[in-house]
């Protein structure tokens, strides 16, 4: 085992500039394996420029193939028009043709109108031949122009931020060979191209069968309102309140209970009165037979609002002819009359049938104008 110390210093005044130069070193060594420290101090200033320098190494090594060391180099200038100032630091470890390597670097200058500020870090894996970029992050901040320009980027397959508040190493959002993963996170106003629910996605209102929305892993969806156009496929649910506004093919069987529209609505009574509900258009109520039958002279009538549509009567008749002498016959004919009227549209039809001779059911059609 040997121990060596190598000190020097050495400063110099030449024609008028002030310019001094240290240079220190201590180095312990057996054998191929060695460990050393080196500082360089340097210092210059004149009548137009200021600037001080120091370089460091910290370095170890076993056999020339096992390697570890710190360099730093550290500069500070200044000029009538600008300053400078840059620290710069290597950390690398080296074993056989395998390596790491550190590399750091801090920057900020200004001048009169502009200035920027620099801050990187790279690592390096040399591998079987094969170099890595491994990571690296990039801060900075540029004034020029009166504009303040400040950028922030950062170079890694995997990505973690911590919250230092619970005490826990448990990422609130990681990033993983380029996807971000939050646990739990809010977004004021978003533009999503593509999007993968787990579970289910659901407005801040919502409320099960009230109000919001909601659309879940199983394909349940929930909405309180919604407007769709295209293609609708469903196997079941219920409509309330919808309009049809072009042709409809059913090709099961239709099962309702009122229909109101183009199609006959048939009704049938005795005496008396009757009802047709209103409808959204015009319609024509048609009495297809009134039938009146009596031995005296009677008559039937229907109206549609007061307004007589349709009237049958009795008629009397006589008939005579020779027949081992004179044969008469007389009575009354019975009759069938039809008869028709128009019923507005949004009005109700008042049905109003009397009848004065025997008693007939009649048969009423409602149907589009």
């Amino acid at each position: 085992m040997q121990d060596q110390l190598d000190y020097q210093a050495e400063a110099a005044l030449i024609n008028g500039v002030a310019n001094q130069e240290n240079a220190y070193q201590i180095m312990v060594k057996d054998g191929e394996n060695k460990a050393e420290i080196k500082r360089l101090d340097r210092v210059f200033a004149d009548s137009q420029t200021a600037w001080a320098q120091q370089i460091t190494e910290v370095k170890a090594e076993i056999q020339n193939d096992i390697k570890a060391s710190v360099l730093e180099n550290k500069k500070a200038i200044t000029k009538v028009d600008s300053a400078l100032a840059e620290s710069e630091q290597r950390t690398q470890a080296q074993f056989k043709d395998q390596s790491a390597v550190i590399s750091s670097k801090m920057q900020a200058e200004f001048s009169q109108n502009a200035g920027y500020a620099i801050h990187s870090v790279n690592i390096t894996i040399n591998r079987n031949g094969t170099k890595y970029n491994a990571g690296g992050m990039v801060i900075s901040g540029e004034f020029k122009n009166g504009n303040l320009e400040s950028y922030i980027g950062f170079s890694a397959n995997n990505f973690a931020f911590f919250n230092p508040a619970n005490g826990k190493l448990e990422p609130f959002m990681t990033v993983k060979n380029g996807q971000v993963f939050i646990r739990d996170g809010f977004i004021e106003n978003g533009s999503i191209t593509n999007a993968k629910i787990g579970n289910y996605i659901q407005s801040r209102d919502y409320t099960a069968g009230r109000a919001g929305w909601k659309i879940d892993k199983s394909g349940f969806a929930e909405f309180g309102n919604i407007k769709a156009r295209g293609e609708i496929n469903a196997t079941s649910g219920s409509l309330r309140n919808v309009t049809i506004e072009e042709d409809c093919k059913i090709k099961g069987t239709l099962s309702v209970n009122n229909i109101v529209g183009d199609i006959v609505k048939v009704y049938t009574m005795y005496e008396g009165s009757l009802t047709i509900p209103p409808s959204p258009f015009d319609r024509v109520v048609v009495i297809p037979a009134l039938q009146i039958s009596a031995k005296s002279s009677k008559q039937a009538w229907v109206a549609l609002n007061g307004n007589t549509i349709c009237r049958a009567r009795t008629y009397a008749t006589s008939m005579g002819g020779y027949s081992n002498g004179y044969i008469s016959v007389s009575g009354y004919v019975p009759s069938v009359i039809t008869g028709y009227g128009v019923l507005p549209k949004n009005v109700p039809g008042a049905i109003q049938y009397y009848q004065e001779g025997d008693a007939f059911m009649i048969t009423i059609l409602a149907f589009k104008a």
